[in-house]
């Protein structure tokens, strides 16, 4: 069985508009087991047994997706109808970039 993990902050966000102070969720591999108030979760998996990860004055977030993206723009203001003017090579290279910036902040 895999490692449990509670991941925990000072608040969580459900998504649907409330939030909740001391919250967290249990991940075990790369499925989340369980979310709700960091209390609660600790005695329903067993303080002793998770590996637990606390970000004191941060907030837990759902997944967030950004759904609609244009990869090859350079994101700084330059017109679409310009910038499309630019080689393939260049295209391909800003889409390779943004594309890493996009999973290093976790989208």
């Amino acid at each position: 069985m895999a490692a449990q993990h509670l991941i925990s902050a000072s608040y969580s966000f459900d998504g649907r508009g409330k939030l909740q102070k001391e919250g967290g969720v249990v991940v075990s591999a790369d499925r989340i087991e369980a979310a709700g108030p960091r209390d609660a979760l600790r005695q329903q998996f067993g303080a002793d047994s998770l590996i637990e990860e606390h970000f004191e004055g941060c907030t837990l977030l759902p997944g967030l997706i950004d759904a609609h993206t244009h990869l090859t723009l350079p994101g700084d203001g330059t017109p679409a109808r310009r910038y499309s003017e630019h080689p393939d090579e260049i295209l391909v290279l800003t889409a390779a970039r943004n594309a890493s910036l996009c999973l290093q902040a976790a989208f």
